[in-house]
């Protein structure tokens, strides 16, 4: 079946058709080819190179794809095991901010126990 797009087209390509000697095919029509067409060194070889080298290529593809994805895969191990350093890290840094903070509010109660302990000169101006 010969089908082009458009409407221009279509009388062309049965005029050169039928300038050749050959009628244009009518839509549902079918081509018959010669039966050994596909056989004996022929197209048949080329086909079956041309599918043998797209499969090799398509293997190669895949492993290359296999081998990127195993790289990868490595790759998020590794960040998730840096990531748990990080936890931990964080969870260190935290426990000293927060014994920071507590001595620092230890120091703050000593100074105002020591404030209160401290007896007071009247004698003294309060400024």
């Amino acid at each position: 079946m010969v089908k082009r797009h458009g409407s221009s087209g279509e009388g062309l390509d049965k005029i050169a058709l039928e300038q050749r000697g050959v009628s244009a095919p009518q839509t549902g029509d079918v081509v018959d080819l010669p039966k050994n067409f596909l056989r004996n060194g022929g197209p048949a070889d080329r086909v079956r190179a041309a599918i043998n080298n797209i499969r090799a290529e398509a293997h190669a593809a895949h492993f290359a794809t296999l081998c990127e994805l195993a790289d990868l895969k490595r790759e998020v191990d590794a960040m998730r095991a840096e990531l748990e350093q990080l936890r931990q890290l964080r969870c260190a840094v935290l426990a000293r901010q927060k014994a920071e903070a507590e001595l620092a509010g230890l120091y703050r109660e000593r100074a105002i126990a020591r404030a209160r302990a401290a007896e007071r000169d009247p004698a003294l101006p309060l400024n």
